[in-house]
Formats: structure tokens, sequence, C-alpha cells
């Protein structure tokens, strides 16, 4: 049987927020996959900005994001 692991919650969430003035990710972002890479961490998030989908009852257009930190 595999070892057990305990995870502690990060003090400074949340790590990413939306940004104001990126018009494609500036309402939301969330859901982030995180892998590490290279002794990297890499991420890929979803984010929401003002554009949103047509039709009635129309929802912002979602996007995914990637990010990398050392």
């Amino acid at each position: 049987m595999g070892r057990m692991i305990k995870l502690t919650r990060y003090e400074k969430n949340p790590i990413m927020v939306a940004k104001a003035d990126s018009p494609w990710e500036s309402c939301n972002v969330s859901n982030a996959a995180a892998a590490v890479y290279d002794r990297k961490v890499c991420l890929i998030y979803r984010a929401e900005g003002k554009e949103l989908r047509t039709g009635p009852g129309s929802w912002p257009v979602t996007r995914l994001g990637f990010a990398v930190s050392e």
C-alpha cells in the first residue's frame, strides 16, 4: 500500500485572481490543475472575461490559461 501524506492549505490563498485589465480573464479564474515538470509548477486554469456567448440566457466565454511558477 502507498505512503500517506498530509496536505496543508496554503495560507495566502487564492494563488490566482482575475486580472481587471485582461479581456479574457477579467471576471473569473478557477479550477486550476497543477503538475510539476522540469522542476517548475505548471498550472492549467479556466478563465472567463466579459465576452458573452450568443443566444438566450448566454453566459461568459470560457478559455483555458497556462501559468508556470518556479
